[in-house]
């Protein structure tokens, strides 16, 4: 099997899971856990094993963007920096597994 049809089995695998969490009646933080802990996981041994194409790799990313925002209610204008970047000055509240924490500076 071709690596370019691998990154295609991994786009539809992560948009089949992320259907999937989308549908399931979990509170929306737990969506994100479920993202972060088992999704991914699955979806990174691709992209270790196989040549997948940047476009692909872009395009799994910008529906795991889309997912996760919609999730954590956080504005269309608020930039990936500000998401994904760990010493920022405002960051956005880490999920404990009972409540939700604003991480201290």
């Amino acid at each position: 099997m071709k690596d370019t049809k691998r990154g295609f089995e991994a786009l539809q695998q992560a948009s089949v899971g992320l259907q999937a969490m989308r549908k399931c009646n979990l509170p929306d933080q737990y969506k994100v856990r479920c993202l972060q802990f088992m999704l991914i996981p699955k979806l990174s041994w691709p992209f270790l094993v196989y040549d997948i194409s940047t476009s692909i790799v872009e395009s799994i990313e910008a529906k795991i963007n889309r997912f996760t925002r919609a999730w954590l209610g956080v504005p269309p204008g608020l930039t990936d920096v500000a998401m994904y970047y760990r010493k920022a000055k405002l960051r956005l509240p880490e999920v404990n597994s009972s409540r939700v924490q604003v991480p201290k500076s």
